[in-house]
């Protein structure tokens, strides 16, 4: 893993300078992200490639497309964000109420 976890590094050390980076985030905070990253020990299993692609593809294209949460799941009432979700501890659909900065928090 070492190997893999060094190439990766050494790759976006080496392309940092054309990498568009948040605006809050400058060249020194990404050297320290690349450093730490380099000291952190990584688990990466690599697989057979999944005999059912498309299957893999549809799964994935509902999160690229649309997002984990849709409009319909979300509701502003007074200063409070609700959300519907389907709780897969009781199999319904549950209603949880946020503060704005509460539900980005949890974002």
């Amino acid at each position: 893993m070492r190997l893999f976890r060094g190439k990766f590094c050494a790759a976006k050390r080496a392309a940092k300078e054309s990498l568009r980076l948040p605006d809050t985030f400058n060249q020194n905070s990404f050297s320290l992200l690349l450093n730490e990253m380099s000291r952190t020990n990584w688990h990466v299993e690599v697989m057979k490639p999944y005999s059912q692609g498309k299957g893999v593809i549809t799964y994935l294209a509902r999160y690229v497309k649309g997002g984990p949460i849709h409009n319909r799941q979300i509701s502003l009432n007074e200063n409070r964000i609700q959300l519907k979700y389907l709780s897969h501890q009781s199999g319904k659909t549950e209603n949880r109420s946020f503060s704005k900065y509460g539900f980005i928090k949890q974002l």
